[in-house]
């Protein structure tokens, strides 16, 4: 098993600033974003000398153009197959549903209050 640390990485290496307002105003649509990842601590048990790793965000960025993003599901798909030895998966739905289940109305009235806020000076 292996866990992730809790922080992300500052400044121009941490892409979630684009999407900040999104995150906050369409908590149900999911978002793509491709990360660097590496070791930041390595947990010894020392009875069993079981090495929990932890996983560290070195760099992430949000993927927006739907032409990227589905070039990104083709290889996570291909990603899935490989680790799991199969060599086709059922199509069911998106793995990215990037998509939000509401009626066009809302979300452009949750837009129109973003974009307020953001008129207003309020910070993404």
């Amino acid at each position: 098993m292996t866990k992730l640390s809790a922080s992300l990485p500052e400044g121009t290496a941490n892409g979630l600033g684009l999407i900040a307002v999104e995150l906050a105003k369409l908590p149900d649509v999911r978002h793509v974003a491709i990360v660097v990842l590496d070791c930041k601590q390595i947990l010894t048990d020392v009875d069993s000398g079981a090495e929990l790793p932890t996983a560290r965000i070195r760099r992430i960025e949000v993927i927006k153009d739907p032409a990227h993003v589905d070039q990104l599901e083709d290889i996570l798909r291909a990603a899935h197959m490989q680790r799991h030895g199969v060599t086709h998966l059922p199509v069911t739905e998106p793995l990215f549903d990037t998509e939000p289940e509401r009626e066009p109305d809302d979300i452009a009235d949750d837009f129109d209050h973003v974009a307020r806020r953001l008129e207003e000076g309020a910070q993404p």
